[in-house]
């Protein structure tokens, strides 16, 4: 496989643009629908006293934990054998931070908004620690965790007593616990909130608590560092190649950026790695990208609701954010651009929870949320079952429901009719299936105290596993969507052509084919041959029977029938396109043939802006849902299912390119069954002396995990298949 002519002939087709150039111009929570997490803050709390209540449960299993101590505001108390606790007398304020400690599992952290006379609800999460040892302080050490790749190495001689640093006295131990976000976004300490106000959403977190033989807290010398490894572990289709690492504040409750972290590993068991100068929980994490869900929240007979906590919990991110609604019972909050998240009101009532999403704009919720009356109690039941499931041989999978309301639910999947050991979560992963699995049913019993309800079976279906060398093919299929676009652009593309005044004006299509034919309409009359391609609504109709067109390598069959509008400033344009049985074939008789049977409708828009000489161009394009191509020499049939891509180019006054990039936002789709997604951005940069430099990556997902990877360096462009890499 070359690049060079592929990566041409993605952005050439994907820019459709130059269309436009002749136009002047070239885009829950696993336990319900509400996380359980902290409440968001609030500038306004009274400082007087109030109440906190709450449960904790382990995160790995669900179940509550009594014995578990709780510290919040200077006092403490013990939770009960159900995992509950409350606190009278908590000082009024914005965020109070609550500490939960417990052998055998992390200190656990939760953040709080406290108004007087009120009382605020905590649910907790407690990570079990996942490895542990004890060492000479002098000697340093490597402490691994057998399940996952998580650890934490520290250097001779690098603790000291954390309150005074002296070095610290007898044997030092060590512990860490693995948090998993992806099984339940609360799992993560406080509310994904940073220290400077943004929201974040999370790769994965590591727990490491030292202590000495006396029990005393110890912490990394001034001067030295720790190496740590955060196991991958998000609901995100894209795991970055690098990432800022962020460390828990205990006494803000607030999340502070300090450092970076490396993706390493082979997937299933990929990790980031880092260094760290002193010990808290530690988070690898990302800036939201977000978009806005905007909404109410009434009371059951409809009155609105003042400042009532509203959480949007991510279903294929790991983030959470939080806002509060205004006195008109009016909310806005963020959740991650092109994703889907549950939306939901709670503390210390709860609403009914709903979808929002996927999108790449703000979103308006068509009805407010219903708070339910104090001490409702309603039945389980499903927002989201979960969903029947292809894999290749071999591959992880997770299983996942998300209920309509928030609550305490207990958890059993059963595969079969059978119930699975310890499958006790509202996420059920299979870590590698076999092909024993194929067609096994899979379902989920959630009760509380007002009922319970079982899904429906959710079946695995497994494949032969995919070689190395044909996963390498899968992600040149990634870029096939780009081969809908050439073919539903066709009649602009085929039919037009730019003068060198930067018009763009209409072809004959009888002449626009080397062998074959072609024949067009605009607004149901011949083709204006000669004319400038007109501005307002419009609507063009191609026709091709075997055409070699004249601009390309490519041979068009079928009919693409677009509906445009155009700016009369020549800098918006807006398609959509319908193609039936359309065939595209490329390079005939060459190595990289193709051939591409598409069926369904696409919508592109550009953008464009000129200043100081350089003219930049957006074009998005998103195949419509449902929307298949065929790969007529593999027989792959290709159906998109959502997200986007993006071309952004920067062009000189001679009409150079000089700075481009290819983005694909959460682009997914089903390929003979299994589901993928693809995410990541390719830039490239071109120097007047035509030298070529380029960075970024796109990731290839499978049922939600990495399988593959495109990046570029300046050595050029590279392959990541499961952590072999091959120049292409």
């Amino acid at each position: 496989m070359k690049i060079s002519r592929q990566y041409k002939f993605w952005i050439l087709s994907a820019a459709s643009a130059l269309v436009l150039a002749g136009c002047g111009g070239d885009s829950g929570s696993g336990t319900g629908a509400v996380a359980e997490t902290p409440p968001p803050t609030s500038n306004d709390v009274p400082a007087t006293s109030g109440r906190i209540a709450g449960i904790v449960v382990a995160s790995d299993t669900g179940l509550p934990l009594g014995s578990v101590l709780v510290q919040v505001d200077g006092k403490s108390v013990t939770t009960a054998a159900d995992g509950s606790f409350s606190q009278d007398g908590i000082t009024g304020k914005e965020r109070a931070v609550l500490r939960f400690v417990r052998d055998g599992y992390a200190d656990a952290f939760a953040t709080t908004a406290v108004s007087g006379g009120a009382t605020a609800s905590v649910n907790a999460r407690m990570a079990p620690i996942s490895a542990s040892a004890t060492f000479d302080n002098s000697a340093g050490t490597t402490v691994k965790d057998s399940i996952t790749p998580a650890s934490v190495t520290l250097p001779p001689s690098s603790v000291v007593d954390a309150a005074t640093g002296a070095a610290p006295q007898g044997a030092v131990t060590v512990k860490i616990a693995a948090i998993n976000p992806a099984t339940n976004p609360a799992n993560m300490p406080g509310d994904y909130t940073t220290s400077t106000g943004a929201n974040i959403e999370s790769f994965g977190a590591l727990s490491v608590q030292l202590r000495d033989a006396a029990g005393k807290a110890l912490n990394l010398a001034s001067g030295q560092s720790a190496t740590i490894r955060i196991p991958l572990a998000s609901r995100s289709g894209l795991p970055p190649p690098t990432v800022p690492l962020f460390y828990f504040n205990e006494t803000t409750g607030l999340w502070v950026e300090e450092g970076v972290a490396t993706l390493a590993g082979v997937a299933p068991n990929q990790y980031y790695e880092g260094s760290v100068k002193h010990f808290s929980t530690w988070n690898a994490d990302k800036a939201l990208d977000s978009i806005f869900v905007n909404g109410c929240v009434s009371s059951a007979d409809g009155k609105s609701l003042d400042a009532v906590p509203v959480i949007s919990s991510g279903i294929d991110y790991s983030g959470i954010a939080s806002t509060r609604t205004n006195p008109e019972g009016k909310f806005r909050v963020a959740m991650r651009r092109n994703s889907q998240a549950t939306i939901g009101a709670a503390y210390t009532r709860v609403s009914n929870g709903v979808l929002a999403g996927p999108s790449t704009t703000d979103i308006t919720l068509p009805e407010c949320l219903k708070l339910l009356p104090p001490g409702t109690v309603v039945a389980p039941a499903f927002l989201l079952a979960p969903a029947s499931i292809s894999a290749p041989n071999g591959t992880p999978v997770y299983f996942r429901t998300t209920m309509t309301i928030a609550g305490n639910f207990s958890y059993q999947w059963s595969r079969n009719g059978r119930p699975i050991e310890g499958a006790t979560l509202s996420t059920f992963l299979v870590p590698a299936v076999a092909l024993t699995d194929d067609q096994a049913q899979f379902t989920v019993t959630v009760t509380n105290s007002a009922g319970s309800v079982t899904s429906s079976a959710a079946k695995l279906t497994v494949t032969p596993a995919t070689p190395p060398a044909e996963l390498a093919s899968l992600i040149r299929l990634l870029f096939q969507s780009f081969g809908m676009s050439g073919m539903v652009a066709a009649p602009l593309n085929e039919f037009t052509k730019e003068n060198e005044i930067d018009q763009t004006f209409w072809l004959n299509p009888a002449n626009v084919c080397r062998t074959g034919s072609a024949t067009g309409t605009f607004n149901g009359q011949p083709i204006p041959v000669g004319t400038l391609v007109a501005t307002g609504s419009n609507r063009v109709s191609g026709t091709f029977n075997d055409c070699a067109s004249i601009n390309s390598r490519d041979t068009l069959s079928g009919t693409s029938n677009i509906s445009y509008t155009l700016n009369a400033e020549l800098t918006q344009f807006n398609l959509t396109g319908d193609i039936s049985d359309f065939r595209l074939r490329s390079d005939i008789g060459t190595a990289e043939e193709s051939s591409l049977t598409g069926n369904g409708s696409a919508q592109f828009t550009l953008t464009k802006t000129k200043a100081n000489g350089l003219t930049n161009s957006l074009v998005t394009f998103a195949p419509s849902i449902g929307s298949t191509l065929r790969n007529n020499l593999t027989g792959q049939l290709t159906q998109f299912t959502g997200g986007d891509s993006a071309l952004t180019d920067l062009e000189n006054a001679a009409k150079k390119s000089i700075e481009s990039s290819l983005e694909q936002r959460n682009l997914r789709f089903i390929l003979d069954g299994v589901s993928y997604a693809s995410n990541g951005k390719l830039s490239s940069k071109y120097a007047v002396d035509g030298t070529f430099s380029g960075s970024g990556q796109l990731s290839l997902m499978r049922n939600g995990f990495q399988v593959g990877r495109l990046f570029i360096t300046p050595e050029g462009y590279f392959v990541d298949i499961n952590g072999v890499v091959q120049r292409l």
